[in-house]
């Protein structure tokens, strides 16, 4: 099996973490809705999320792509 490397935020790290303690149900989702300030929803959401597609889902998926409101460079100030 071949390691991947991912790059995360201190927030996602911690998000992952307490997702990994749901699934493994050592915590209920109630119990990391109020650890991750989020609604039980969403984790139900990001657990899904993580079960299907691995720990790369808790990743902002903007992460690495320039920014949708960025002034096109020919309009900036000289």
């Amino acid at each position: 099996m071949e390691k991947e490397i991912i790059k995360m935020s201190k927030k996602e790290l911690k998000r992952l973490k307490v997702i990994h303690k749901v699934i493994d149900k050592r915590i209920k989702q109630k119990d990391a809705a109020k650890i991750l300030s989020l609604s039980t929803r969403q984790v139900r959401r990001i657990q899904k999320k993580v079960k299907e597609k691995g720990d790369t889902a808790v990743v902002h998926r903007n992460r690495g792509r320039p920014s949708s409101r960025k002034f096109p460079t020919n309009l900036k100030m000289k």
